[in-house]
């Protein structure tokens, strides 16, 4: 996966900015990957930033609000459409793409008992090569017709195209099973028990069940991780 992510990052830059979004379901390794790619790309002398999804979830005060005014069965938790600062994100990727000094938020889910908030910044303040932002669910995009529990996901995802347009290159993951995704993520859970894990989860299953990402660049992988041919 790492070496396949990097590969269409190398061939698609041209000398000029790139902005690259990674999209693949909880548990798959995004962060190892992220890694990866922002050490290999560094060492050649390409200035680059790695950014998350979560980072950009609303501070808690903001957060709490927003999840009492939504009143919906799937929005209990941070995570889904509509529980990031989609704004602020924004902003950020604009001053990015013209080189302009940039703080980036950082967001720490260990905090306050571990419903979560922004825990620091980081400042930018040099221009960019290639920009990379990495999330589960940052490929999908609104359907026509869905199941009305899904209405609120589906309408605070319409927001997210702003950030969509910014992309010049997707690499996107799936799997061939989505029962692969709860257990890579059950697998690095270390303060959650069984029953919590599983009303966190629940959500995301249900999104992932009905959601697909149908940018350019897919690939699947298997129970390892592993890209199938």
């Amino acid at each position: 996966m790492n070496s396949v992510a990097l590969q269409d990052i190398l061939n698609a830059y041209k000398g000029k900015q790139l902005f690259v979004a990674i999209h693949a379901p909880q548990g798959c390794g995004k962060t190892t990957l992220s890694e990866y790619l922002y050490n290999s790309l560094s060492d050649r002398g390409y200035n680059v930033l790695v950014m998350s999804l979560d980072d950009f979830y609303y501070p808690y005060d903001i957060m709490k609000k927003k999840l009492n005014e939504y009143n919906n069965d799937l929005y209990k938790y941070r995570g889904l459409a509509g529980t990031h600062d989609i704004y602020n994100l924004n902003e950020c990727f604009r001053k990015l793409k013209f080189g302009k000094n940039t703080f980036i938020p950082i967001f720490n889910k260990s905090l306050r008992d571990g419903f979560g908030d922004v825990e620091k910044y980081k400042y930018i303040k040099k221009k960019m090569d290639i920009i990379i932002l990495e999330g589960w669910m940052i490929g999908y995009t609104p359907q026509v017709f869905i199941d009305e529990k899904f209405t609120l996901f589906n309408n605070q995802l319409k927001k997210y195209k702003k950030i969509q347009d910014f992309f010049n290159l997707w690499i996107c993951f799936d799997t061939d099973n989505i029962d692969n995704i709860y257990k890579w993520r059950w697998s690095a859970e270390k303060d959650l028990n069984e029953n919590e894990f599983k009303a966190f989860m629940d959500p995301y299953m249900e999104i992932y069940k009905n959601y697909v990402c149908r940018k350019n660049n897919k690939y699947t992988l298997d129970i390892n991780r592993n890209i199938l041919e």
